[in-house]
């Protein structure tokens, strides 16, 4: 084997590099300012010495080593897409209908922009509650502004009729006590509501939006009380109220 000791090779022409056609091996280390051609029989690279360019998808595993998400960006929280609330906390009275919807105070909506059209959202309610009359009973549903703020928008189906009792959706606080007037002084009770809520195809829009809650009564025509006891004395007591929306994924529900 003949052994060539050079500083420099260049091609007959000096200008260029000289070929080797049959390949070369080399013992121990080859520096060069590029690489040039294809990488296929390369071993034992170090990946952390990758600095620029995109890994295929191919390359990563179909489990991802689960170390830390701490950094991952762009997921959203459990299909949660955004969420708004209201606090209302005046002290109010509303008079109702027994055949018909009326919007809650002046305040209670609560204000919306969608992020996606497949969304389900969730409508939750939390209103101190009190009355002026303990036979008063109220039911509760919301309007869509962009179904219709009025009666005969309402986005949950009534009760199916049952005799001569009136029809609703999702009741208050109990009441038909029966008992004296005093017990009206401080009849005064917080309500949760929290319905899931799938626009029909003419509302699945990412165009601003609110969502009013609305109410009905039985026969007793008497005012429903918002944050305060009906009766101003010491055994009264104030409150808030919170109207919430949260939208959620449509891909998770259903």
């Amino acid at each position: 084997m003949s052994t060539i000791r050079a500083d420099s090779l260049k091609d007959r022409a000096g200008v260029g590099a000289p070929n080797a056609p049959n390949g070369m091996n080399v013992t121990g280390v080859c520096t060069a300012t590029t690489f040039s051609g294809s990488g296929a029989s390369l071993t034992n690279l170090d990946a952390s010495d990758l600095a620029s360019g995109t890994i295929p998808d191919a390359r990563f595993p179909a489990t991802l080593p689960a170390i830390s998400g701490a950094n991952l960006t762009g997921i959203s929280a459990g299909g949660v897409l955004g969420m708004n609330q209201t606090i209302y906390s005046t002290p109010s009275t509303l008079s109702l209908s027994s055949s018909g919807w009326t919007s809650a105070p002046s305040g209670t909506s609560v204000s919306y922009t969608a992020n996606a059209t497949t969304s389900h959202f969730l409508l939750e309610a939390f209103f101190s509650l009190g009355t002026e009359h303990h036979d008063l009973m109220y039911t509760m549903n919301w309007w869509d502004s962009l179904k219709g703020l009025s009666d005969g928008y309402e986005l949950f189906t009534l009760a199916a009729a049952q005799g001569s009792r009136k029809r609703g959706t999702f009741a208050c606080i109990p009441s038909g006590a029966g008992v004296s007037g005093n017990w009206d002084e401080y009849w005064f009770s917080g309500v949760h509501f929290s319905a899931l809520y799938y626009p029909d195809s003419g509302q699945r829009s990412t165009s601003a939006r609110s969502f009013q809650p609305v109410f009905r009564r039985n026969d007793y025509n008497y005012n429903m009380r918002f944050n305060s006891s009906h009766q101003d004395n010491g055994v009264g007591l104030t409150g808030i109220s919170v109207i919430k929306v949260t939208e959620i994924a449509g891909s998770i529900v259903g």
